[in-house]
């Protein structure tokens, strides 16, 4: 499991609604939902990994350019 902290919750939750426009369930932690939490599945492949970090990447660019740091 990894994490993206963002600034506050309501960041995550606009990242994570649209990401789930694109096809992608993620799911937000932490005290205030400020985490996007990303569980992959262990018999992912590379080509769905990939397409599934891009879509984060792209929704958190869109959303919150400079608003995210890597937690665990």
């Amino acid at each position: 499991m990894q994490g993206l902290a963002c600034h506050n919750g309501d960041i995550a939750r606009e990242i994570a609604a649209l990401c789930f426009q694109k096809g992608l369930i993620i799911e937000t932690a932490g005290a205030e939902d400020e985490v996007l939490k990303v569980f992959c599945p262990l018999t992912i492949t590379e080509v769905d990994l990939a397409h599934g970090l891009t879509i984060i990447e792209r929704s958190a660019a869109r959303i919150a350019p400079r608003g995210l740091q890597q937690a665990s």
